[in-house]
């Protein structure tokens, strides 16, 4: 915060917006997720006027997205909603996927909170799957955590706590903070989880989650499992069903869907890639799956890992 105080200081006597508006964004940001919404809204109007004045439109998407955020966590949902809508449109202007992601995830929040769950659940699935795609693992956290704190309003509660669970071990591993507003939001979707499970039962399936190889999780999710049956419907990922694999190519499925590269299985089970390349053909086929990302969602869906 000193340093961004320090920046701004030398930047306005230059009279140079785009300077002036990344200090402002860099303090903005700290606000906004230290929750100080007051603080953080008006350094960020102040940054998004900056930046349009240097026809800087990458950071105009950012900033406006910022704005969303901020409102959100103001409980202004129209406000939020039409910021984020707004950056969402900037973004996809200008080319910038990644950008666009974020959005993406987090007008999931906003509209989940106006009651519109499945409008939620496809974007931040949306999110999910191209974060994963890109191996943005810190992208892969937020939007397990929101798809749990989807189910836990819908009624979902033991799958929740296994997505919470997964989703913090995995964000300690990447040394992640949890910022506001979503921190509050995380919080109180597991406390909604303890109280239709109890505590015991939130706490056991949270651990369990904690267990779980997040790449299966993902796998999870992609594949059906934030959508509206109940967390009954899941089979149990140890239940044994015949798909006519064999052991072997279990275990190259297993370690699929632990996201490994042919090398990696190769090296893992002392095989060359072409047997690797062979099994995973096998599979694919047995499975009726079109990727390998399928066939690892059908097994965690059939209970073959």
């Amino acid at each position: 915060m000193s340093l961004a105080e320090e920046a701004l200081a030398l930047a306005r006597p230059l009279d140079d917006p785009f300077r002036m508006a990344l200090a402002l964004y860099m303090l903005g940001t700290a606000d906004e997720a230290e929750g100080r919404y007051d603080a953080a809204e008006a350094r960020l109007e102040e940054a998004l006027r900056m930046a349009r004045a240097a026809d800087r439109a990458f950071w105009e998407g950012l900033l406006l997205f910022h704005l969303g955020i901020v409102a959100w966590g103001k409980e202004d949902l129209a406000r939020a909603g039409a910021l984020m809508e707004e950056a969402l449109a900037v973004q996809r202007g200008i080319g910038d996927a990644f950008g666009a992601s974020l959005s993406v995830n987090y007008l999931g929040h906003i509209v989940r909170e106006r009651g519109e769950f499945a409008r939620a659940a496809e974007l931040q699935l949306q999110a999910l799957a191209l974060w994963h795609e890109w191996g943005f693992k810190m992208g892969v956290t937020t939007a397990l955590a929101s798809l749990a704190t989807l189910d836990a309003e819908r009624g979902h509660a033991e799958r929740a706590a296994r997505w919470f669970g997964t989703a913090d071990a995995l964000r300690e591993r990447l040394g992640q903070a949890l910022r506001f507003p979503e921190r509050a939001r995380f919080e109180r979707g597991m406390d909604t989880v303890r109280a239709a499970l109890g505590a015991a039962t939130a706490d056991a399936a949270y651990a369990a989650g904690r267990a779980q190889p997040w790449e299966w999780v993902v796998a999870e999710a992609l594949a059906g499992g934030a959508a509206e049956p109940a967390p009954s419907a899941i089979v149990p990922c140890r239940a044994v069903v015949d798909h006519g694999l064999t052991p072997r190519e279990l275990d190259v499925l297993r370690l699929v869907a632990e996201g490994r590269t042919d090398r990696e299985i190769a090296d893992a089970l002392f095989l060359s890639r072409r047997t690797v390349t062979s099994h995973l053909t096998a599979i694919l086929t047995k499975l009726d799956a079109p990727s390998r990302t399928a066939a690892a969602a059908h097994a965690l869906r059939h209970g073959l890992l």
